[in-house]
Order: structure tokens, then sequence, then C-alpha cells
């Protein structure tokens, strides 16, 4: 009975923390469309519609903001990550670490490139970059706010912090450091470019750093 309801606990726990996980990724694509539209409208409008435009690209900047401060809100109320393993801080140690990434991502892009078929558009630009390219285009300012301010932070917060504490919170061995690189890294990747497109081990290598 007392494993029974145990399960039943783990279980309820990890519903949440995915529903929480997939609740902030649905909000930061959402949260963004106020001032998107804002600054596509403002630019085409004039007199009172035009103050009506750029009101509106305020107000969205000040919801993503508002985001922002829910993001760090809610890492600084999680539990901390119990780190009882820290790797060398011998800076030869380190160096040849990250000379190894960087050789292992090198290795997987050759092969990957290699191994794909050119049907499947493995080189092609990625939609995420695609979109990027387009709002450069049509609303700079935001484009700049997003790529410069507001994504890296969002993003920091959610896979290094909120991830970590939600899912990775025991990082009491390397093989554990290295699960929680591993999953946040794909999950960073997946959610910018297609595993179908060698953009996906750049991002992986981005990540993984």
């Amino acid at each position: 009975m007392e494993s029974t309801t145990q399960f039943s606990t783990q279980v309820g726990s990890a519903l949440k923390k995915t529903l929480l996980l997939i609740g902030l990724f649905f909000l930061y694509q959402i949260i963004q469309l106020p001032s998107l539209i804002g600054f596509s409208m403002f630019t085409k409008a004039s007199g009172t519609k035009m103050l009506m435009w750029i009101a509106v690209a305020v107000f969205g900047v000040l919801a993503v903001c508002g985001f922002i401060w829910l993001c760090y809100r809610t890492y600084k109320r999680l539990p901390p990550v119990r780190r009882y393993w820290a790797p060398s801080n011998h800076p030869v140690k380190v160096f040849s670490l990250y000379v190894m990434t960087w050789f292992l991502f090198e290795v997987l892009y050759i092969g990957f490139r290699y191994v794909m078929s050119p049907t499947r558009q493995s080189t092609g630009t990625p939609a995420n970059q695609t979109h990027l390219n387009q709002m450069f285009g049509q609303v700079p300012v935001f484009a700049v706010l997003l790529t410069i301010f507001i994504a890296p932070v969002i993003e920091e917060l959610i896979f290094r912090g909120i991830l970590m504490r939600l899912l990775f919170a025991d990082q009491s061995t390397s093989k554990k450091v290295m699960t929680s690189i591993i999953v946040s890294s794909l999950l960073f990747a997946l959610l910018h470019a297609s595993p179908t497109n060698l953009a996906f081990i750049q991002y992986l290598f981005c990540a993984a750093l």
C-alpha cells in the first residue's frame, strides 16, 4: 500500500513538473505576440492609430518583463540543485574538456552531413532562423530586443535554471551531471531546429557549453 501511494505521489509530482515546463514554453511563445503585432503595425499607421499600436507594443514589452519576473520567481522558489560532485578547476583539464567537446560535436556534424540525404533538406535554414530573418526585415526593433535581451534571459532561466531544479536537482555524481546536460541541451536544440537539420548539431553544441 505504501509503495503504491509513493508511486502515485511520484507520478503526480512528475506530471506537475512536466505541465509547468510545458506551460512556461507555451506562455513564452504567446507573450511575444503583443509586442510583435504592436511594433509591426505602428510603422504602417498614422495619427491616433499609430499611438494605439505604440501602446500595444509597450504593453507587450511590459508583459515580457513580467514573464521574465515570473520565471525568476519560479526559479527562486524551487529547491536548489544539490551538487556534491564538482569538476576539476584545473585550467588544463577544463581546456581539455572544452576541446574534447568541440571535437565530439565536429565529428557529429561531419557524420550527420555525410549520412543525411540531400533530399531531406538537412542543410537548409531552420524554421527558427527563417522566422528571425523575417522579423528583422519587418520589425527590426522588436527583433533586436528579442535576440539580444529577451530570448537569452528567458532561455537561460528555463533551461539552466527551472529545468535543472525541477528535473535534475540531485547532481551528486558525474553521471547525473552529464545526464542533466544532455537532456537540457537536447530540449534546447529541439526548440530551435529540427533533428534532421544540421543546425540542430550547432544548437546542441551551444547548449552543451
